[in-house]
């Protein structure tokens, strides 16, 4: 399913702190969705289909990082999904 990075991002930025302030995942994913149906600028970005790919799997809980290893592995997730999202790009028009 393809998601917009724009709603990705500020979806995930929320999420992680939310993580880093000891709230459960589910939890942690949830308040982040509330939030970005609060903030979102336009009224389309609002629509499920920015948002509902994201779900949370495997077992829910707090997750307990130290803040160096919470920053390395959020930088790590970052550049994951830039890569990701770089890769699919380059494919895409590749294939034009």
């Amino acid at each position: 399913m393809k998601v917009n990075e724009r709603s990705t991002a500020e979806l995930f930025s929320v999420f992680y702190k939310n993580l880093q302030q000891g709230i459960p995942k589910v939890e942690a994913l949830r308040q982040s969705k509330l939030n970005y149906l609060a903030s979102a600028e336009i009224d389309a970005r609002k629509a499920p289909f920015y948002w509902a790919a994201f779900t949370l799997t495997g077992a829910d809980g707090v997750v307990t990082l130290e803040n160096d290893q919470w920053i390395k592995w959020s930088f790590v997730a970052g550049l994951l999904l830039l890569a990701a999202v770089l890769f699919w790009r380059f494919f895409q028009r590749r294939g034009r």
